[in-house]
């Protein structure tokens, strides 16, 4: 997906989306408390939005991303506190080895084609990432999702997923963003982070919790997967 060509669009979905801020980032955050005096990478930052509430929460933030266009949406928010840096693929030249406390990644290895690009993304991650420090990445759960629709997703319905497939989904807003991804499951992204020398490797697939929200279904079915791991 080009995120230059649907910035603003895509800037305007993650200040809508309801299902991400009541159950993704809440469980991604939950990766990374507690938070004090801590380095975070946010690694395909986008927007910046959880950057922000990282900074918030009293660590400090380095947001990347390849998208100059979505770098300059962070513009429109208060960024104090926070480092943006526009990064070419798999290459945070800027950055020592062992530098960073905790590295997260939220919907952003659904858009690498490949297998060997992915792998080049997550080695990059645990070059940077502090012996002992934790890494958490965030995505759709295409496996249980596959072809239902959620209160801030519909999912093209895929007859056989395999990875690195291309599919599609709707992100609901007031105004509706399409977009195509690559399908990479919970079994991929346990392999390239093993590879890596990633260890103690752990799933969840959190769920919505509490009445305030009229659910579609995020209350049994699992919309997300959260996998981390410990250099």
């Amino acid at each position: 997906m080009d995120y230059n060509a649907v910035a603003k669009k895509y800037d305007n979905y993650g200040n809508e989306a309801i299902t991400d801020w009541a159950i993704a980032y809440p469980a991604l955050l939950n990766e990374i408390a507690p938070f004090d005096n801590k380095m975070i990478l946010d690694y395909g930052c986008g927007t910046g939005k959880v950057c922000r509430v990282i900074r918030d929460k009293g660590s400090k933030v380095i947001g990347v991303d390849i998208s100059p266009k979505i770098l300059t949406t962070t513009q429109n928010y208060d960024n104090s506190d926070v480092e943006y840096r526009c990064i070419k693929p798999a290459k945070i030249d800027f950055m020592k080895n062992d530098h960073v406390d905790n590295a997260i990644s939220a919907f952003v290895f659904c858009n690498v084609q490949t297998r060997e690009h992915l792998e080049l993304n997550v080695r990059e991650i645990y070059r940077v990432l502090k012996p002992g420090g934790k890494f958490s990445i965030v995505n759709a759960n295409w496996e249980h999702c596959n072809g239902r629709e959620f209160i801030s997703y519909k999912f093209d319905s895929i007859p056989s997923l395999t990875p690195g497939q291309r599919v599609k989904l709707t992100l609901k807003a007031s105004k509706n963003l399409i977009v195509e991804n690559y399908f990479w499951g919970e079994k991929d992204y346990i392999s390239v982070l093993e590879k890596a020398g990633f260890k103690n490797i752990s799933v969840k697939r959190p769920l919505g919790v509490g009445n305030n929200i009229d659910w579609m279904g995020e209350d049994t079915c699992p919309l997300y997967l959260v996998v981390s791991a410990e250099k």
